[in-house]
């Protein structure tokens, strides 16, 4: 149970909240101000290598930094907003995103690199070695004769 006199501080401090003008977020990697709609939050260091601070970045931005680069790689090389400004992929990115307006949003693809990376086995194309055909990979082994059998099929 709450006093009258917390309740009548919290309510003050409610009406002053609701008074203050919206502030202005401004988006660390292009300068841009950020809309309300178009705000996403970055974890600098990756959640899930245990980071915790934040940078609030227009979404295109956020996105475009996810679609360049690892989780491992924001987590050892790229964890700093003036890291990834100095990266060469997102120089260019953020020189052509500063001319467009703070609205803008567009599809970002991963980039090759990381496309190839995560594209499953079957779906790479698979060379086999040179004296082998793909179909006949198989290991062997000599026994106690010297003929050959198969050990395991790969």
């Amino acid at each position: 149970m709450t006093g009258r006199i917390k309740k009548k501080n919290i309510l003050a401090e409610l009406d002053n909240l609701s008074n203050q003008q919206p502030k202005v977020l401004i988006c660390p990697l292009c300068d841009r101000v950020i809309p309300k709609s178009q705000q996403d939050e970055h974890h600098l260091i990756p959640k899930s290598h245990g980071g915790r601070q934040t940078a609030v970045l227009h979404r295109i931005c956020h996105r475009q930094i996810h679609a360049v680069f690892t989780e491992t790689e924001l987590a050892r090389q790229y964890n700093t907003i003036d890291q990834l400004k100095l990266q060469a992929d997102l120089a260019g990115f953020i020189e052509w995103v500063r001319l467009k307006p703070d609205e803008f949003f567009e599809r970002t693809r991963k980039s090759r690199r990381l496309r190839s990376a995560y594209q499953p086995v079957s779906a790479r194309e698979i060379k086999p070695s040179r004296n082998r055909t793909l179909h006949s990979r198989v290991k062997t082994t000599l026994d106690h004769q010297g003929q050959n059998f198969p050990l395991s099929c790969s």
